[in-house]
């Protein structure tokens, strides 16, 4: 199947299951990425991979400037939907993460929560946002770990679409003209409560680097 297949197969799956009148994750960030956001100055935020909205629209009412964008149309009208009954403006677009230049972009924190790619598109553009980062900035994430395999808490049932610690670090020290700090690294059990589709213990990977100033 070529490339350009695949990605439709992808955006539709996701343009279907955000296009229903509930959020299908719920509309309160990730437990993980506000923890870290609340030990930070608000500053530019960048989400990769929001899908309705939760996490962006939470940042942007605790005086963050949001950007964020996602691979669906649904995604990111439900993410407005949930800014304007919230107050708050958020700019959201659509876009793939293969197109997604990360130097057009001069942020304090890039984060995601439950990302999970195919391995050759993880591999290449996800440590490429650390391009986005200004020197002192910050990623935090928080995904599945490859424990998670069977478990009925959430995430891909494909032990190739989940995420190794080691794998992942590797992959970020690997990003040219990068250096980072590790301010918090590790797999974690966790009890998640964000909807039907992310409940229950959960073997995650949480992740806060930080960009070094030189």
């Amino acid at each position: 199947m070529r490339r350009n297949s695949v990605i439709r197969s992808w955006q539709e799956l996701w343009e279907e299951r955000f296009s229903s009148r509930d959020y299908a994750y719920g509309t309160e960030p990730n437990v993980w990425v506000r923890e870290v956001l609340e030990r930070i100055t608000p500053g530019t935020i960048l989400f990769a991979g929001e899908g309705e909205g939760r996490n962006a629209v939470w940042a942007a009412e605790h005086g963050w400037l949001v950007k964020a964008f996602d691979l669906t149309n649904a995604g990111r009208n439900k993410a407005l939907q949930l800014a304007t009954t919230r107050g708050v403006d958020i700019d959201y677009w659509v876009q793939d993460i293969t197109d997604l230049n990360p130097l057009d972009h001069v942020v304090d924190v890039v984060a995601h929560s439950f990302l999970h790619l195919s391995p050759e598109v993880q591999k290449v553009h996800i440590p490429k946002l650390l391009h986005s980062l200004r020197p002192g900035g910050s990623l935090v994430s928080e995904s599945y770990h490859t424990s998670q395999l069977g478990r009925s808490s959430g995430g891909p049932q494909s032990i190739e679409m989940l995420h190794d610690l080691n794998v992942v670090l590797s992959e970020y020290h690997a990003v040219e003209g990068i250096v980072f700090k590790q301010e918090h690294a590790e797999v974690a059990t966790v009890m998640l409560d964000e909807s039907d589709l992310h409940r229950g213990e959960a073997r995650v990977v949480r992740l806060h680097l930080q960009r070094a100033e030189t």
